[in-house]
């Protein structure tokens, strides 16, 4: 049981280090609105991956496979909502410095809550997640009892809990001196998700063309 927990941490972190509208929603949270703002962003975009995952376990691969012309739609839909969360960040303007002197204190007590819808519907409107989550848990835990997926899922979603924290707090420490470091660092991130969005698009091409 704690094998399968510690192996869904790693799943967890190692899916949430690349860069994502993920990443990129939790660093322009902690920018503009604190870390109460960022956390719950985090939260959020952890429980996105949690249920997706859960998804993988409750045996979406056989409907998946049932329905072929249904992964490229997904992968499709998936770069389109990409390219205009990279394009939207890529025209947003650069932060306003904190108004209290740089504190990290978060205004409002609402806060946490708009940030864990945002994270929320950032990984919900990024459906080919749900490709990738099914095929990783599909391919990781073949022949895994109930009990063991499950942990599995639960270590998910708090090992990408934990690294979505983790970016919140170091984007949220010292932002008033660092606004044009984070400003280029979305800068580059919303140009990797332009990018990556294009290549999904293409994939999909590629495979609807093909069957």
């Amino acid at each position: 049981m704690l094998l399968h927990v510690l192996l869904g941490l790693a799943l967890g972190v190692g899916s949430s280090v690349l860069p994502g509208p993920c990443n990129l929603a939790v660093i322009t949270a902690a920018s503009r609105h604190g870390l109460r703002r960022a956390l719950g962003t985090g939260l959020g975009a952890a429980l996105g991956d949690t249920t997706y995952a859960a998804l993988g376990i409750l045996g979406l691969g056989p409907l998946l496979a049932r329905h072929p012309a249904l992964p490229p739609v997904l992968q499709a839909v998936s770069g389109i909502a990409l390219i205009g969360y990279g394009l939207a960040h890529l025209r947003a303007r650069r932060a306003a410095p904190p108004a209290t002197g740089g504190s990290d204190q978060d205004p409002g007590s609402g806060d946490g809550v708009r940030g864990l819808a945002v994270g929320l519907a950032t990984l919900v409107a990024n459906p080919g997640a749900i490709v990738t989550w099914v095929v990783i848990v599909g391919s990781v835990l073949a022949g895994a009892s109930a009990t063991q997926g499950w942990a599995t899922v639960a270590g998910i979603g708090v090992g990408s809990f934990m690294w979505f924290a983790l970016v919140g707090v170091v984007s949220c420490h010292g932002r008033a001196h660092r606004d044009d470091r984070v400003h280029r660092v979305t800068q580059v991130v919303s140009r990797i998700l332009v990018a990556y969005g294009v290549v999904s698009l293409v994939r999909a091409a590629q495979v609807w063309f093909a069957s």
